[in-house]
């Protein structure tokens, strides 16, 4: 009868040692996953962050085949006539510490929209697709027409530049930060990345 009855306590420990073996299995694999998660959502966070930046660096470039002034700024190219006489304001031109929007149409040149806010939800992109030739392509915007909601807000802005203590003529060069910011298991997280727009 003792034997049994030590039998039937081996089991019990034995059981309560797999089980919380189990629930550190368990809960390693749960933590990576969730890591792996919010790495790739980091990942999308800084591409959509280089994607304003290579957006507004290569609006500047186009400019240059249409014979305008390289830091030129314009609202909706299609309903100027003739586009080489109107500039609504340029890049480098001391409009400092304003958020910017960039707006992208299929099709259509990006258009540059100043938003008051650097909140979260005044600057939430949405996600689209549009169908071409059988062929679907996929990009974020502001206009939230279809309501695909995103975790992802996006905003641009410009700001000086300070070296030793003074700050560079801003009509010369300034400052371009590209912000993402996501939404997540209740918390909120921003990216940031720098460049430098200069007067040439």
């Amino acid at each position: 009868m003792k034997n049994k009855w030590f039998t039937l306590i081996e089991i019990i420990i034995i059981i309560a040692v797999f089980s919380i073996w189990i629930m550190a299995v368990f809960y390693l694999i749960t933590n990576n996953l969730q890591k792996l998660d919010d790495t790739k959502t980091k990942n999308i966070a800084t591409f959509l962050a280089k994607e304003w930046i290579e957006l507004v660096f290569n609006a500047r470039d186009a400019n240059l085949a249409k014979e305008l002034n390289r830091n030129c700024i314009f609202t909706d190219p299609q309903n100027i006539t003739p586009l080489t006489q109107f500039c609504d304001w340029t890049f480098a031109s001391g409009t400092l510490w304003k958020y910017l929007q960039i707006w992208l149409e299929p099709d259509k040149y990006p258009k540059f929209k100043w938003t008051n806010s650097n909140n979260f939800q005044d600057n939430r992109l949405y996600y689209h697709s549009w169908n071409i030739n059988w062929n679907t392509i996929f990009w974020y915007n502001h206009n939230n027409t279809d309501w695909q909601t995103t975790i992802f807000s996006r905003y641009i802005v410009l700001t000086w530049i300070i070296e030793l203590w003074q700050i560079l003529p801003t009509d010369k060069i300034i400052k371009l930060e590209s912000h993402v910011m996501f939404s997540k298991w209740s918390k909120t997280w921003e990216i940031v990345l720098e460049s430098f727009i200069g007067e040439y």
